[in-house]
């Protein structure tokens, strides 16, 4: 078994289970052949057709962020108000997604071999329903949370 601090060495499954304890959670709701393309260093991968039944173990008051490939994607929104829905209090959407980190050469995981990390990545206009979190505010709460 793995520690928290040390994400990174553990098999996907291992950082599933460790994440339950954590009071700050990063999770990719994209297929897992996109996860292991690419994603943030330090997240994990949750599938949105599974988020309910892992939620079910997580404490509702950590911090936790969701995040797909880009700002055209909408499933980050719809994963943070299925969270806010089950009364998960501290909840935010990554609306950037993988494609906005990649291209800030943000820390990441796997090969990057999709066009959508390469692609024009235009933030819309649409005012979210749900709390959104930047690139920048990401970093700094993943780094205190030694996730990075």
């Amino acid at each position: 078994m793995c520690s928290l601090a040390l994400l990174v060495g553990c098999s996907r499954e291992e950082k599933k289970t460790e994440s339950k304890n954590a009071d700050f959670v990063v999770i990719n709701i994209l297929d897992t052949p996109f996860y292991e393309d690419v994603h943030i260093k330090g997240s994990i991968n949750v599938p949105l057709m599974e988020l309910a039944d892992y939620a079910q173990g997580l404490n509702k008051q950590a911090g936790i962020v969701v995040y797909c490939s880009n700002y055209a994607c909408s499933a980050s929104g719809a994963a943070a108000k299925q969270l806010l829905d089950m009364g998960f209090e501290n909840v935010w959407a990554y609306e950037g997604g993988m494609a906005e980190w990649y291209q800030l050469q943000y820390p990441v995981d796997g090969p990057a071999t999709k066009d959508y990390l390469r692609a024009e990545n235009k933030k819309m206009e649409e005012v979210p329903s749900v709390p959104t979190i930047s690139s920048q505010d990401l970093k700094k709460r993943m780094e205190e949370h030694k996730l990075l």
